[in-house]
């Protein structure tokens, strides 16, 4: 592996002062998976106590303490170095009732959660599988070390987190794992709404999305039960609109609750979403695409409307529509918007404002009014965007009054 200065030096230190470091979990999965990594987790025999004195030159953080992580900060690249830890109960199916550390890597290996997740590497030693995860990358599976129940009592959001690496690897779920998911799926209700939200978010964003849940709508359901309203034709056509849509998340989101045939579905959206503590940013974004699924879209008048209501949120809006509506052309619909992207769609872009507005003797809200008539007319090229042009039209509104 191509480690950098700063994980080297994090584990040749280590290692110089007599104790045991290696990367592990994600990093090198995807190594041997030959897919971009974006941070290293490394592990060690040594107890936070220890690491700190080993590093006591450097600058070190307390970032998890109590579960033995503190991060170590080489040249402002943070790394982050875990003692080995083994089994321990559970009580809320989430966070271990007490953290025990080990002094081996297997202990360590064997609390994770997935054969793939549990591959160690050491620039000497090289890979060290201890659960046959090389084979089932090689066999494209998710598989849990051990007893797949006992890893889902352990931490229910493992759940989750299969459906979401089997949606973003394209693997297949281990029959095991997968009878056992569908066995523990009501412990997600431990889960906090905060975490679900975000392995949710991740497997919406997964290209392979649309199989693992809707294979695993069991399972979505716990959370989302408003899955549970997709009756024949509306799962059909849910289904056939998330396996052709890009990777986004708010519009796949937008599409699983998008559900014309309930007479009240932008309602029970909102729920859905508050429930999952969407940010404030995703709830306006998915809501409005749900309030404009089938606004037209084959004139430059249309296109500025869109833009109007949906510019910052332009590329979901295509996603979904084109999602929804198979004879749209994503691409084409890109161009569209892009040679229209600078024309006058907004206030702001207005050649008058409200000091213009007053010269013709309209007064307090009746100037937001006329500015946004004002704004329609350019929208619908019955004006030109030019002072001259717009001030003809406020003559005419002052002599309406």
């Amino acid at each position: 592996m191509d480690l950098s200065e700063q994980v080297l030096y994090c584990i040749r230190t280590l290692n110089d002062a007599g104790y045991l470091c290696y990367i592990v979990g994600g990093a090198v999965r995807n190594f041997l998976l030959g897919i971009p990594i974006h941070d290293y987790d490394c592990t060690t025999n040594a107890t936070p106590t220890q690491m700190k004195e080993v590093f006591r030159n450097d600058r070190v953080f307390d970032t998890g303490i109590k579960h033995g992580t503190i991060t170590v900060v080489i040249d402002h690249i943070p790394v982050e170095i875990t003692t080995f830890r083994k089994e321990s109960a559970y009580k809320d199916h989430r966070h271990p009732d007490s953290v025990c550390f080990a002094s081996a890597l297997k202990e360590d290996c064997q609390r994770r959660d997935f054969t793939i997740n549990a591959l160690c590497y050491h620039p000497e030693e090289g890979i060290i599988d201890y659960f046959s995860g090389q084979q089932d990358l090689h066999n494209r599976i998710i598989r849990c070390i051990g007893n797949p129940d006992t890893r889902f009592e352990e931490d229910a959001l493992r759940i989750l987190r299969a459906v979401r690496f089997s949606a973003q690897l394209e693997f297949s779920i281990d029959q095991d794992t997968a009878e056992a998911l569908i066995r523990n799926k009501d412990m997600l209700k431990y889960i906090s709404a905060e975490r679900i939200h975000d392995e949710l978010a991740a497997a919406l964003s997964a290209k392979h999305c649309a199989v693992q849940i809707f294979h695993n709508l069991e399972i979505f359901s716990v959370f989302l039960p408003e899955l549970n309203q997709l009756k024949a034709e509306a799962y059909d056509r849910t289904y056939a609109a998330m396996l052709i849509s890009r990777p986004d998340a708010c519009a796949r989101m937008a599409l699983l609750l998008y559900q014309p045939q309930e007479d009240d579905y932008l309602a029970s959206a909102q729920t859905a979403l508050r429930r999952l503590k969407y940010s404030n940013n995703d709830y306006h974004a998915i809501m409005t695409l749900l309030k404009h699924p089938k606004d037209a879209l084959r004139t430059d008048i249309d296109k500025r409307h869109i833009l109007q209501s949906a510019k910052d949120i332009l590329p979901s809006y295509l996603i979904f529509r084109c999602a929804l509506d198979t004879s749209l052309n994503y691409d084409q619909l890109c161009l569209d918007f892009d040679a229209r992207i600078n024309d006058c769609y907004t206030l702001d872009r207005l050649a008058i404002d409200g000091r213009d507005v007053k010269k013709f003797g309209i007064e307090g809200s009746d100037i937001k009014t006329v500015l946004n008539d004002a704004l329609e007319e350019v929208i619908a090229e019955r004006a030109e965007n030019t002072k001259e042009a717009l001030y003809l039209y406020l003559r005419q509104k002052a002599d309406q009054r």
